[in-house]
């Protein structure tokens, strides 16, 4: 088998198998939600998430899990097999064969993810300053996406990627401002 991530499979039929809650570890989840962007296809439980990548393999998804788990602290559980089922069948359970790789994730309250706090008003000045901070403590390459952040109301930070900031200061439109000068100086 070639070190891919999505198996050597149509993403649909991949789509299809992992919806079933039985491709899932005990407890099986009562539902799996699928989204698909350009780079991969995540996989939705009530308290999981399992990223399947386009492109990359093993090395490119425990890449991630490393670098990403320095932001994510706690939330990077590690890269699991995709495997065959007796059926044939794409699961993350049994001993069959190897097909492809996920990293797996905690999935976390949509609540706290920085674009929903944004739409709810609670985010201010404060969570601004710590956000800066935090981005600081951590730089790196490419930038964060607010639908990559989250922030708890007592300001624990999680971040998915990492990065540049100035994509997240636009859209964040006045508080930008302060989260770009705040990180400048502490940067």
């Amino acid at each position: 088998m070639r070190d891919a991530s999505i198996p050597d499979m149509d993403p649909r039929e991949l789509m299809r198998d992992l919806v079933r809650p039985e491709a899932y570890p005990l407890p099986e989840p009562a539902r799996v939600e699928v989204l698909e962007t350009p780079r991969s296809l995540l996989f939705f439980t009530e308290a999981d998430v399992y990223k399947v990548r386009k492109a990359g393999g093993r090395e490119a998804s425990e890449a991630e899990v490393a670098q990403n788990g320095r932001y994510a602290s706690g939330v990077y559980l590690g890269v699991v097999p995709i495997r065959r089922d007796p059926s044939g069948a794409a699961s993350f359970v049994g001993d069959g064969a190897v097909v492809g790789w996920a990293v797996h994730m905690l999935r976390l309250c949509d609540d706290a993810r920085l674009d929903t706090r944004l739409r709810a008003r609670r985010f201010g000045d404060a969570d601004a300053d710590a956000l800066a901070a935090h981005l600081a403590a951590f730089r790196t390459e490419g930038e964060v996406r607010l639908d990559h952040v989250w922030m708890t109301d007592d300001r624990a930070i999680t971040i998915l990627g990492g990065g540049d900031p100035r994509r997240l200061a636009r859209e964040l439109g006045p508080l930008g401002d302060r989260l770009l000068e705040t990180y400048q100086r502490l940067a």
